[in-house]
């Protein structure tokens, strides 16, 4: 379950072991939903091991570790590490990695990360053209992130109702936070970051002032929207797009001191606003292995020659969900498309 901190480690149990097609020395397991290739008869199924998550940083310090170092190191705060990636091995996807627990006492730590030394590796965003004036100061809201769908089960993907949930593209891009405050004006902010707003040629102030965003704001009610700037210089613009753009994925107000969603006012046909578009033919999945399969080679909706880095679903109810961190939104992120572009 997600927090503001994702985990990235935790004792977990393996099963559906099975053998991967002309590989000898390996096989593949599930954990959580996630395929993890493993040495042939390292594990059975029903064994309890440590699972640590892709996008984890291990530090090459620890012995355990330093078996990694010849697939890749990154250097972070000084010291090296190595980065899980998902892969391909004998054409099997493999996402994560799994170790005894005997090897592990940590295991039994209240902050497994902690322990270990794991950081989240987070690629550094691209500059803005505005300056950090501030970390993030926004309690009443969360940062923008989705539950993925390899740490639900399918034993809930298939009890919710699935005719509330809107499935829009995840645009490959840096997701941008624009605030107002309590006399409406326009605060900026990055993942972590409060930034200048002063800068009127930054390109998030830019796609501001074409959009009107802050009387789009006011007029609605609408405290804080969330989206994806994405074109030329943007995360090595995947997409291939022209310009810069930007996709809304996200709109709130401010009740009582608490963030209340408001997809709905992006999903009206008069939103004025560039919302994530809609993949409108596709069911709801009611397992993980769907929900995968669904986002695995599917093309862009902004750029059809394109791969979409995958999909997410939206609730469009007033549920809660513990299981999403009480979001309403979750993600299938297209391995072929973690693949193709090495992440």
């Amino acid at each position: 379950m997600l927090n503001e901190t994702r985990k990235l480690a935790s004792l977990a149990t393996i099963d559906h072991i099975r053998a991967i097609p002309d590989a000898d020395a390996i096989d593949c397991g599930t954990v959580r939903g996630w395929p993890v290739v493993i040495g042939k008869g390292d594990f059975a199924n029903g064994d309890s091991v440590l699972y640590i998550e892709p996008d984890a940083a291990l530090p090459l310090s620890d012995p355990r570790f330093a078996f990694l170092a010849p697939r890749g190191t990154k250097t972070i705060e000084d010291a090296q590490y190595h980065v899980l990636r998902t892969v391909r091995l004998r054409g099997q996807l493999s996402q994560g990695i799994v170790f005894p627990v005997e090897k592990f006492p940590e295991v039994s730590a209240p902050d497994i990360d902690a322990a270990l030394g794991l950081k989240l590796y987070e690629p550094p965003q691209p500059p803005m053209g505005s300056e950090a004036i501030g970390s993030w100061n926004l309690p009443w809201l969360k940062k923008t992130d989705a539950e993925r769908v390899q740490n639900l089960s399918d034993e809930w993907l298939a009890s919710v109702n699935d005719g509330l949930w809107v499935p829009t593209e995840k645009v490959d891009g840096t997701s941008v936070t624009y605030a107002l405050d309590d006399e409406t004006n326009l605060h900026l902010y990055s993942r972590n970051w409060e930034l200048a707003t002063d800068d009127a040629s930054a390109t998030p102030m830019v796609l501001a002032a074409r959009y009107e965003l802050r009387a789009w704001m006011a007029d609605r009610g609408v405290a804080a929207v969330q989206a994806e700037m994405y074109g030329n210089s943007i995360q090595s613009n995947r997409l291939r797009v022209q310009g810069h753009n930007l996709a809304v994925f996200a709109a709130w107000a401010k009740v009582e001191g608490q963030a209340e969603d408001r997809f709905d006012v992006l999903m009206a046909p008069d939103s004025g606003l560039p919302v994530a578009p809609v993949f409108r033919d596709l069911p709801f999945p009611r397992t993980v292995e769907e929900a995968l399969a669904q986002a695995d080679g599917l093309k862009s909706l902004i750029n059809p020659e394109r791969l979409a880095e995958g999909i997410v679903w939206h609730h469009l109810g007033d549920a809660a969900f513990p299981e999403l961190d009480y979001r309403l939104v979750f993600k299938a992120v297209s391995p072929a498309y973690l693949i193709k572009h090495g992440l």
